[in-house]
């Protein structure tokens, strides 16, 4: 029973650690939202808060915190995974970024590495990047993110990290509705796998804009 309330209070604390990355998004011109879902496979809450601002001398601050319920306790928000990101701007979408990675139950790293980000068109964002520098040992890994707007609201995204080795790809597909200037609703498939062979959960949710 100790165990188990330290574990819990030790994830939550880590947990709102992570969190208050995003704090910074609050300031300046910076961005951020909060996002209440559910999980159709595992039959749990899940909420992310995700931020970002723009900082001094061309760099960039980036976050987000994943806490997630489980199938036994599909409201106890006692699992993590966060990402932190501070990149500096190079010129011609060049730039080269750290990253900090980590969550319950894995270790914690930094990557380091090289990001891109390609003009495509009107409306569309998209974020390459390429980290050969792991702190874990966990290896190089590839990531591409891309959004575009499509008119009415409406706008789909893809996200794809590629761990080198063991040749394992985590990918997010989704498509959001806004419905005013501070809220929309979305549905994400959330996978993971192999190129070859993919597990996805269904997940839908609130997008609410917090600045």
């Amino acid at each position: 029973m100790k165990q188990t309330i330290a574990r819990k209070v030790k994830a939550t604390i880590a947990g709102l650690g992570m969190l208050l990355s995003t704090v910074p998004a609050l300031a300046g011109d910076g961005w951020a939202t909060i996002q209440p879902s559910y999980n159709a496979k595992s039959e749990a809450a899940t909420v992310r808060v995700e931020g970002g601002t723009q900082l001094p001398l061309d760099l960039s601050l980036y976050g987000f915190a994943d806490v997630d319920a489980t199938t036994e306790n599909p409201l106890d928000l006692e699992s993590f995974y966060s990402e932190v990101r501070l990149t500096k701007a190079l010129g011609k979408g060049f730039g080269v970024a750290a990253e900090y990675n980590g969550g319950t139950g894995m270790k914690g790293t930094v990557r380091a590495g090289v990001t891109y980000m390609p003009k495509l068109g009107k409306g569309s964002f998209t974020l390459l990047k390429a980290f050969p520098v792991d702190t874990a040992g966990y290896g190089a890994q590839l990531d591409l993110y891309s959004e575009q707007q499509m008119g009415k609201g409406w706008s789909g995204s893809v996200l794809a990290d590629y761990n080198v080795d063991p040749g394992t790809v985590y990918a997010e597909l989704k498509i959001k509705k806004e419905l005013s200037s501070l809220v929309s609703v979305y549905g994400q498939a959330r996978c993971f796998g192999t190129p070859s062979k993919m597990d996805c959960a269904p997940v839908a949710g609130l997008e609410v804009k917090l600045r």
